[in-house]
Parts: structure tokens; sequence; C-alpha cells
């Protein structure tokens, strides 16, 4: 019979053994590679994850018909793994919100035991061998009954914290589509570019033929020959270069659109007419992106949850009832023993009376997060000024370069047509027909460059004011009975310190948006 036992035992324990990884307890470095010269080889055959971007995925973006940039935008949300990143994150957060609101709940536990014990009972001389399996179940039910507001700071922070994920996630929104413009307009760019740079290859060639023809007909010597097969040589140079710009700036747009770079996408082009507009004024479109930036409202409610983090801390300081509710039952196999039931109801009062001072740094530390999220506020809203004056003021002047450049543009073509007839007349030379050509190239690449500029200083601008995907709730969120009015400025979401920091704020009126006339608030 102990032999049995032993073999069971012996069985068990090698059981377990099989189960480990018994390698990496007694020899880890078995899974680094050998020398310091040498590479790493896993010893089993390595699992991997399946790759995923199969093109047949991706049939739907592939197609006749050219692509719109609403079409691009669509497919890149979809698809871009920034944006599901910024939503799983939102999902974690709200999950960890949830978890805060455990306590106002009734937590209850169960346990059950099983146990076979062998025993000897002593009786004088005489000695009993016990043999007995006992039985036993147990619940547990505790409630917190009042902390003075620890639980209720505690998930109100946490709330927002996950509103500054949900804020987070709708500015990435914004992020992917003002890449995803970016990368179109520069994709376009870069092929008119190309465009531009075989039309100067062709001005090359018509000039060399010209002087091949004044050459042919002993009017020219072969240093003009040199001069424009040289140009030639160069514009034939700058259209290899720009076909591997083209390729980069593809490349990048598939890659942040979220598909696969070797697909062959089809593209809209620029509208045939740029309409230019007057933006608005600088404060009106500051007032604009106060509204509605979703990063200011995340920076916003990261504040917000530093203050209630602070009062849950200090609450610390204070009391707290808690009750439990403990009832269970234990049965024995063996005859004559008393079956059983037991419970026992508490109610707790506990509060601290001393920790190491680690309640007061508590405090302090809490006060620390609110002060540094109170310091990216700031940050965040002085970039908003900053880059609204900028693109405001980049919108302004790509409307200005592109009406010069149209103009510089038609202006250098004339010059060279020009140029070119009086270099066949015999009453012009080979270096103004050539810098007259060079001109022509300069101004269809400025020309170029005015159109991307512009459109991408408008989707910029957009960015900037957050306009660019505004959700259907911004324009509420604008009307918020709990605006805060710093002192010297209109209303605003955030606290804005002066130095030295004023110690209070003015409750704004929801309809004029002016500071109410009463008591000020802390």
């Amino acid at each position: 019979m102990k032999k049995k036992h032993l073999a069971i035992i012996c069985s068990i324990a090698l059981l377990a053994l099989g189960c480990g990884d018994f390698r990496g307890a007694a020899d880890p470095f078995a899974y680094t590679p050998p020398r310091p010269y040498e590479n790493w080889y896993p010893r089993k055959k390595e699992s991997r994850l399946p790759f995923t971007l199969a093109k047949e995925d991706f049939n739907y973006v592939e197609r006749e018909e050219p692509l719109s940039l609403a079409e691009v935008i669509d497919v890149a949300l979809i698809n871009n793994p920034d944006t599901k990143y910024s939503w799983a994150n939102a999902r974690v957060s709200a999950a960890r919100y949830g978890q805060t609101l455990e306590d106002y709940f009734i937590q209850a536990q169960g346990s059950g035991t099983a146990t076979r014990f062998r025993s000897a009972l002593f009786t004088g001389p005489t000695r009993s061998i016990i043999l007995d399996t006992l039985i036993a179940g147990d619940f547990n039910f505790s409630y917190l009954v009042f902390d003075f507001g620890k639980t209720r700071n505690t998930s109100r922070a946490a709330l927002e914290s996950l509103y500054n994920a949900d804020w987070s996630h709708n500015r990435e929104i914004q992020t992917v589509m003002q890449t995803v413009m970016g990368d179109y307009y520069d994709y376009l760019y870069e092929d008119e570019r190309l465009e531009a740079n075989r039309s100067d290859v062709v001005d090359a060639q018509v000039t060399l033929e010209s002087v091949m023809e004044k050459l042919r007909n002993g009017t020219a010597d072969m240093g003009e020959k040199v001069q424009a097969t040289t140009q030639l040589l160069q514009a034939e140079l700058n259209v290899v270069a720009q076909k591997q710009k083209v390729h980069t700036s593809y490349t990048k747009l598939t890659a942040d659109m979220g598909v696969p770079s070797d697909m062959d996408l089809k593209l809209e082009p620029y509208p045939e007419k740029i309409k230019p507009f007057e933006p608005e004024d600088l404060d009106q479109l500051i007032d604009t992106a106060v509204c509605y930036r979703p990063d200011l409202k995340a920076a916003e409610s990261d504040v917000k949850a530093g203050q209630y983090l602070v009062k849950a801390a200090k609450s610390l300081y204070l009391p707290q009832v808690n009750t439990t509710l403990d009832i269970g039952r234990t049965y024995f196999s063996k005859a004559g023993d008393t079956d059983g039931y037991h419970y026992q109801a508490q109610a707790a009062l506990t509060f601290p009376i001393f920790q190491g001072f680690f309640i007061r740094n508590t405090v302090k530390a809490a006060q620390g997060e609110l002060e540094k999220a109170q310091a990216v506020l700031r940050s965040v809203q002085l970039s908003v000024v900053q880059q609204v004056s900028n693109q405001r003021t980049d919108v302004d002047l790509a409307q200005e370069a592109y009406s010069y450049a149209t103009a510089f543009l038609d202006s250098a073509r004339e010059d060279y047509r020009i140029n070119l007839a009086k270099y066949r007349a015999g009453t012009g030379t080979i270096t103004e027909l050539i810098n007259a050509q060079t001109a022509v190239a300069d101004a269809r690449a400025k020309y170029v460059l005015s159109k991307r500029d512009w459109f991408t200083s408008v989707a910029n601008l957009a960015y900037a004011l957050g306009t660019i995907a505004p959700p259907d709730f911004n324009k509420e969120s604008c009307d918020e009975k709990d605006r805060i009015c710093p002192p010297s400025r209109g209303c605003s979401w955030g606290m804005q310190e002066k130095t030295p920091a004023p110690k209070t704020y003015t409750q704004c009126d929801n309809n004029t948006g002016d500071p109410k006339d009463g008591p000020s608030i802390y």
C-alpha cells in the first residue's frame, strides 16, 4: 500500500516537472546567443503569427476609377493602426473606470474545501487511528458603507481619465486625417513635379534642336551645342530623381492609409480651379479652436482627474465604515461527528492614526501630479494659439504665393518663347535662351509647389482648429454651464493662471459668454 502511495506521489511530481520549463529554470542562458559574435536561433520551431496584409483583403481599394480624397480618408480611418490603438486605449480606460466602481456594490466571495486527514488519538496507553473526510463551504459578504468621498472621487478621477482617452482618440482620428491629406497632396505634388520635369526635358530638346539647326547652317559653334546638351542631360537626370520621389511619396501615403504599398492605387488629381477665401479674424479662429480641439479637452480632463485624486488622497485621513457577513457549513464523513454551520456579522469603523507619513506623501504626490497636468494644459493652450496663428498666416501666404506663381509661370513661358524666336533669328544668344529655359523650369516647380502649399495650408488650418472632423457633440460641449473664465480674457475651458496665479475665477454666462455677477468660485 505504501509503495502504491509513493508511486502516485512520484507520478504527480514528474507530471508537475513536465508541465514546467525545467531547462529555463536550471539554465536560462540556453535561451540566449551562445557567444557575443553568434546569432540566436530558437531550439524549437518558432511559432509565428500570420502575416495579415494579403492583397486580396484590399481589392476594394484597387480599382479602375481613381480614389477621391474622401475615399482615401475613409480607407485610412478603417485600416490605420493608430486609430485602432487609440480606440483600444479608450476601451481599456473604460474598463478601468468600471473597476473603480466595485465599492458601490456588495462584495461576495465563496470558498470550499475538501480535506482527507489521518490523525492519532492517544487515550492512556491506547492509540487510535482516526481517518475522516471534511467538506466545508463558506460565503463572505462585505460592503463599504461610508468613506468620506474616497470611492466617489477615485471613480470620478477614473471617469475623467476615460474622457481623456476618448478625446485623445478623437484627436488621433483628426491626426490620421491630416496626415493622409498631407500625404495625398504630397503625392499629387511629386507627380505633377514629375510632369513639370518632363516638360523641362521637352524644352531642353527644343533648345538643342534649335542649336543643331543653327550648327548645320554654320551660325552656331560647338560650345553652344555643349551647353544645350548639358541642360538636356540635367533635365533628364531630374526626371529620374523625381520618379524616386514619386514612388516614396506613394508608399508613404499607402502606409498611412493602412494598405500594402505594393498595390496599384489611382488617385484623383487636384481640382481644376482653386477658390481662395478670406479666413476669419484670428480671435474668432482661436475661439473656434478652444471650442473644438479634442487635445485641449483631453488636457482639461487630465486636470479634473488630478483634482479628484487630490480629494481622494485627502480623504485617507478620515475614517471609513465597513460591514461584513460570513456564513458557512462543515460536513464530516465519519459517523458520530456533528455537522454544523457558522455565521459572523460585523460592522467596523477604521481610522488612521499614523502610517509613517504615507498619507501625507500620497497627498503631496497627488498635488504634484495635478501641477504637472496643469502645466501640460497650459502648454496645450499656448500651442493652440500658436498653431492657429501660424496656420492662418500660412493660408494667406499660400494664396498670395499661388497668384504670384501663376503669373510667374505665364511670364516665364512667354519669355522663353521670345528668346527662342530671337535665338533662331540670330538676334539672341544661347546664354539668354538657356536662362529663359531655366526660368521656365523654376516657374513650373514654384507653381506646382504653390498648389500643394495651398491645399496643405487649408488642411492644416482645419486641423489646428479641431474642425477637420468634429464629433456631433462638440457644439454641446461648448454650452456647458460650468465653464470657467480667467479674469483677463473671454470664456475658456481650462484654468488659465497668471503670474502670480489668480486665486479666484468667475462664472461665465452660458448665453452671452460674459462673466456673471456674483461670488467668485475657488
